[in-house]
């Protein structure tokens, strides 16, 4: 992976140096190589992870909150 994107955030950096870079990837990319090379170049991203027991427990409390933000916003 490293291989092929490092190039391409390259010449995006050097070409668009005044754009925000979003890499958008599955659990496959959730490595630290990738969030190195990501945070070298000043990328942001998002890596959706399979869902299991662990993140769902982790996860409860942040979506209670902004499912209420959500919806304040909204009335």
């Amino acid at each position: 992976m490293k291989e092929f994107l490092a190039p391409v955030l390259k010449w995006l950096e050097e070409k668009y140096p005044n754009t925000m870079i979003l890499i958008r990837g599955d659990s496959g990319f959730a490595t630290p190589e990738l969030y190195e090379l990501a945070e070298k170049y000043g990328a942001h991203y998002v890596i959706r992870l399979k869902a299991n027991q662990a993140l769902k427990r982790y996860s409860e409390d942040i979506m209670e909150d902004f499912q209420k933000l959500y919806v304040l916003g909204y009335e």
